[in-house]
């Protein structure tokens, strides 16, 4: 009997544990490898709304980038496009000399400041999904682009989904 409780136990903890990480596949936008910021090895975890999700990633920059780079997230649904809202969403962040929690997170491998040398940065960001985006999201699926660009170019694009759980 102590047996098939603790096999049920595991069993559910084993659910949880693998309903909790999303390892999207993320794709170039445009359809090649040759961009000079590119987001590999993502992985995210607890995606509900109401938690804290975060995400973990290496960002590889093939070239130095200076020239105040930024990253566009656009962020869609369901429901249409789901605003900045709270920090998350279809945010703008600076990469060099952030002044947001966001910001400097995504910075912190380089300092936050500028140029940015090239190498393999891993880091991760931990973002709360707001309560209130239920208002924005008709269901659990969301689509999400990454533009990399600075004043003169775009340094690179990805996209990937992501399946919202219930808190």
């Amino acid at each position: 009997m102590f047996s098939m409780i603790t096999g049920a136990f595991v069993l559910a903890l084993l659910k949880l544990v693998a309903g909790s990480t999303q390892t999207p596949n993320a794709t170039y936008c445009s359809g090649n490898s040759e961009d000079v910021i590119t987001m590999k090895d993502l992985t995210i975890y607890n995606a509900a709304i109401g938690e804290e999700m975060s995400f973990e990633y290496t960002l590889e920059v093939s070239r130095e980038v200076d020239d105040d780079p930024l990253a566009l997230f656009s962020m869609t649904a369901e429901g249409g496009g789901v605003p900045c809202y709270e920090n998350i969403g279809s945010c703008i962040y600076s990469l060099c000399h952030g002044t947001t929690e966001v910001e400097k997170r995504m910075g912190a491998p380089w300092n936050n400041t500028c140029p940015i040398p090239a190498g393999s940065y891993y880091t991760y960001l931990n973002l709360t999904i707001p309560a209130d985006a239920k208002l924005f999201l008709k269901g659990p699926y969301l689509q999400i682009k990454v533009e990399y660009v600075d004043s003169e170019d775009d340094l690179g694009c990805i996209k990937f989904n992501v399946v919202l759980e219930e808190a």
